[in-house]
């Protein structure tokens, strides 16, 4: 029985060894990194009323403006269209991102109206693999 006992040791020992000799993938899976479990908002839901709020956002970018120390693009998904400002210009046309981002509004007042809009500061560029619940 003791001898069972040290060979289940060692055995897992040498596992444990194993997983952590393979960098990345034991980090991986010692931190749980690889299950990244989001709740992708719908561009057309995001409303004024939601102001503050973080959001999971996933579309294509359809246009972006480069701004002097920034870059604002057009996320789209089949529900609408947000403009995201970030400070990552490596974005291109047709790119498909997920992002979490601050939503925030920008009022513009012309002769007494308000002809603000919603814009999504980005936070953070998430990468597959996403679950979307």
């Amino acid at each position: 029985m003791q001898g069972r006992l040290w060979i289940l040791r060692i055995s897992t020992g040498l596992l444990l060894i194993g997983l952590l000799g393979c960098g990345d993938l034991a980090r991986s899976v010692m931190n749980f990194d690889f299950i990244q479990q989001v709740r992708i908002t719908k561009i057309g839901d995001i409303q004024k009323q939601s102001l503050t709020t973080t959001v999971y956002l996933k579309g294509n970018v359809v246009k972006k403006v480069p701004l002097l120390n920034a870059l604002v693009y057009q996320l789209e998904d089949a529900s609408g269209s947000v403009w995201v400002l970030t400070q990552n210009r490596l974005i291109q046309l047709g790119d498909e991102l997920t992002v979490k981002g601050k939503v925030h509004y920008q009022s513009i007042p012309i002769e007494g109206q308000d002809l603000g809009a919603i814009y999504i500061e980005e936070i953070e560029r998430l990468q597959p693999p996403l679950v979307q619940p």
